[in-house]
């Protein structure tokens, strides 16, 4: 198989993903704000028909309704992005599996020529963000995401291999050590961690917003 040819269903299937990605960020944004916003409000309608029938009762309710609503969209709408991120670095690390799966064997790369140790110490931003062009770079993702991801790379680089490198007396540097390092270990490494925060993130968002919506519905039982 030639380069060409190696590269087509990488083009092909990032057309395809940004497409489906991009939509299923869109309904999961949608989809979390608008249970946030319905569970919210729900919870604080039982606790407003305890309130009473006078104006200013009425009031209050209307307005711990709205604030309860906002909070649940807002925050259901940051978990709905926050699940997206998630899905969206999951895809990078398997696009970027994909791609340097597709380079067994290979000594050097074109986008990789051999290079020394101190190169890779001196230009580490520059390695990180031209793994991250080659892999990544095939779909249109947020910046936001792209940042994320080449920060962890270079990180990675940076702490990770470079250390091993040193530590096995390692000074030229070729691709196929670079390809073969990320696949063991490299990707695990620059995306597990992230994952773990974002998800973390994410669950304590949820959790807030069951714990307010409990306690609203535990308030209009006990008042």
């Amino acid at each position: 198989m030639n380069d060409h040819e190696s590269h087509v269903p990488v083009r092909v299937w990032g057309f395809r993903a940004a497409r489906e990605l991009f939509r299923a960020t869109a309904w999961s944004i949608a989809l979390h704000a608008g249970s946030g916003c319905l569970a919210l409000a729900l919870a604080a309608w039982f606790y407003v028909r305890t309130l009473g029938d006078g104006p200013w009762a009425l009031l209050g309710g209307w307005t711990l309704g709205t604030v309860y609503a906002l909070v649940g969209f807002w925050a259901g709408a940051a978990a709905g992005l926050l699940a997206s991120v998630i899905t969206l670095v999951a895809a990078f690390e398997r696009e970027c599996r994909t791609w340097l799966e597709r380079k067994a064997g290979a000594q050097d790369d074109s986008s990789f020529p051999p290079f020394s140790r101190d190169d890779l110490s001196s230009r580490t931003r520059e390695f990180a963000d031209r793994i991250v062009a080659l892999t990544v770079g095939r779909i249109p993702l947020p910046n936001l995401v792209v940042r994320l991801i080449s920060s962890r790379v270079c990180k990675v680089l940076f702490d990770e291999f470079l250390t091993d490198c040193e530590r096995r007396g390692v000074t030229v540097i070729r691709f196929a050590e670079v390809r073969a390092w990320l696949l063991s270990r490299g990707l695990a490494l620059a995306t597990a961690p992230l994952l773990t925060k974002l998800f973390l993130i994410r669950w304590i968002i949820l959790g807030s917003l069951t714990v307010l919506a409990a306690g609203a519905v535990i308030l209009a039982f006990i008042a």
